[in-house]
């Protein structure tokens, strides 16, 4: 005999809330990272090289998700926080092109195009200085990633500064630039390796 159960409408209710999104999933995830990693920090005097670029590498995808859904300064803070990093435990101006890039665009969706295109002038000279073979070239990546990017990157260095004579420092639309989701540098896990693309 079989037994029926019935399920009231209140707990339908509550396993709906109970429901989270893969983003809200993932954004849990990679805060517990960042919390991992700091006990990490805290406890270690000497991290490797490796354990840094991943603790800042939570940064980043933190960011993304922010930029993802439009909030601007939240991902820039995130992407500020990993580029400080990075610099403050000196990885190398190779592990800075991403994130910097990701710090531009964010200034550029916040409206802050003279930011934009500070950072995106600093990303420039890593990437001159990876083309003419005085900073190494990134991992997972090749001399024509690095020439394309350079070259994009000198793209949004022109349009921010026509925009900048042409509108003024401060755009009045946050995001108006671009559609935020089309420039975000997205990534490939392989085995540990991460391979922007």
């Amino acid at each position: 005999m079989e037994k029926q159960v019935e399920v009231s409408d209140n707990e339908e209710a509550a396993d709906k809330e109970e429901e989270v999104t893969d983003e809200q999933l993932a954004f849990e995830m990679f805060e517990f990272a960042r919390k991992c990693f700091e006990k990490l920090l805290e406890e270690k005097k000497d991290v490797p090289k490796r354990d840094i670029l991943n603790y800042t590498y939570v940064f980043i995808r933190l960011g993304d998700i922010n930029l993802l859904n439009h909030f601007f300064f939240e991902a820039l803070k995130e992407y500020e926080k990993c580029v400080d990093l990075r610099e403050k435990y000196k990885v190398g101006d190779e592990n800075l092109i991403a994130p910097l890039i990701s710090l531009s665009q964010s200034y550029m969706f916040c409206g802050k195009r003279k930011e934009a295109v500070e950072y995106f002038e600093k990303v420039k000279k890593i990437l001159l200085d990876v083309r003419q073979k005085t900073t190494p070239l990134p991992e997972n990546t090749n001399e024509k990633i690095i020439r394309d990017t350079y070259d994009d990157v000198q793209i949004q260095i022109n349009d921010l500064k026509r925009q900048i004579e042409e509108e003024g420092e401060e755009g009045k639309e946050l995001g108006s630039q671009t559609i935020a989701k089309e420039l975000v540098v997205t990534t490939k896990v392989r085995k540990n390796k991460y391979i922007y693309i």
